[in-house]
């Protein structure tokens, strides 16, 4: 009996130191695993580094586009007024018989003296306190407004931006009501739309199309008609810009955390090596 007693314990000691050393081939020394959690932060601020390379460039893109967008917006206004000048011109060539010179010239010299009120109507505006207060609230807000324009990330700015621009707007709207109840203003305006409703009279005595088909017309409009369509290109390719960058925005923050989680676990272990002291 006791002869298998001490049988059995060699075996299990025997057992233990085995499995004891096979425990310490497989275990990783403290170097290889620090050296492993310092590769997984490498790795993880590599790829982090990339997506915020990718994140910028469409950042850049993005403002790149609306650039164009605000630049082509802007442009129309003087395409129209183009428009209408080549219209006026083609009519006041083609028009001789019916009287349209003479009408043309009555709406512009109206059209001139509006202008000319209006101004010094402004001008007066402009010296007063709630003029001074919204133009300069206007200034705030279109620095507002290019700030949440170049947002990429965001997509909900809509009701801002509106909000933004009633703001912008607000010293034109004041303008143009001192206008409209400026007495010597009314009764030029007023004179104004006497005219332009002679010389529709008369640009209805045209042969229909005749002034469409001048060339310069033409020109003018299908520039506006090219400008409005590359306007919907822009805008259909921001949409696309904006919805690429929310996916990039996603997994710059999952980049972001799965740095945070691989330098909390290096920072967290036990396995750096104890440095000696002198070195």
């Amino acid at each position: 009996m006791k002869h298998l007693f001490f049988q059995s314990i060699i075996v299990c000691t025997t057992l233990l130191t085995t499995n004891g050393s096979a425990f310490a081939q497989k275990g990783n020394s403290p170097n290889q695993d620090e050296r492993k959690e310092n590769e997984r932060v490498d790795k993880a601020e590599r790829s982090l580094a990339e997506v915020k390379k990718e994140l910028s460039a469409i950042q850049k893109e993005f403002r790149s586009e609306r650039g164009s967008l605000e630049r082509s917006i802007s442009a129309l206004p003087q395409l129209k007024k183009k428009a209408r000048e080549a219209r006026e011109e083609a009519e006041d060539r083609l028009g001789v018989k019916v009287g349209i010179p003479d009408a043309l010239t009555k709406v512009r010299q109206a059209r001139a003296a509006v202008e000319e009120i209006a101004v010094i109507v402004r001008d007066q505006l402009h010296k007063s306190a709630g003029w001074i207060q919204a133009n300069e609230a206007g200034n705030y807000a279109k620095k507002a407004r290019e700030f949440l324009l170049d947002d990429v990330e965001q997509t909900d700015n809509d009701a801002k931006l509106e909000e933004l621009g009633s703001v912008i707007n607000k010293p034109l709207e004041l303008e143009n009501e001192a206008v409209a109840r400026d007495p010597i203003a009314m009764d030029a305006t007023k004179r104004l739309t006497m005219m332009q409703a002679e010389l529709e009279k008369k640009r209805k005595l045209l042969p229909i199309g005749e002034v469409e088909k001048d060339p310069k017309v033409l020109q003018a409009m299908n520039e506006i008609e090219k400008k409005e369509k590359g306007i919907v290109a822009i805008e259909s390719k921001l949409s696309k810009v904006r919805s690429e960058a929310s996916k990039i925005q996603k997994r710059f923050g999952d980049a972001q955390f799965s740095l945070q989680r691989a330098k909390a676990a290096d920072a967290a272990d036990s396995n750096r090596p104890i440095k000696k002291k002198g070195k």
